[in-house]
C-alpha cells in the first residue's frame, strides 16, 4: 500500500480542524497560537503534498507561497 494525495490531505485536514478547535475554545494566549500554528501546517502539509504533483513551475509558486507563509506565522 503507497501513500497517496488523498492521505495527506486527510492529515491535513484534521490537522487544521484540531488546530480550529484550539484556537477557538482555548481562552489563553499560548493555546491560541498553538491552534494557530497547527493550522499554518496542516496548509503547508497541503502546500507539499499537491506541489509533488504539479510541474516544475508550479513547484516553483508553491516555495514561494510558504515561504511567504512563514514571514507571516514567524512573527506570532
Amino acid at each position: 500500500m503507497s501513500v497517496e494525495l488523498e492521505h495527506y490531505l486527510v492529515v491535513g485536514a484534521l490537522l487544521f480542524g484540531i488546530g480550529l478547535y484550539l484556537a477557538l475554545a482555548k481562552r489563553n494566549f499560548v493555546g491560541v497560537l498553538m491552534g494557530v500554528e497547527l493550522m499554518f501546517n496542516a496548509a503547508n502539509l497541503t502546500f507539499v503534498a499537491f506541489s509533488a504533483l504539479m510541474s516544475t513551475t508550479a513547484k516553483v509558486a508553491a516555495a514561494v507561497g510558504k515561504r511567504m507563509q512563514a514571514a507571516v506565522a514567524a512573527p506570532a
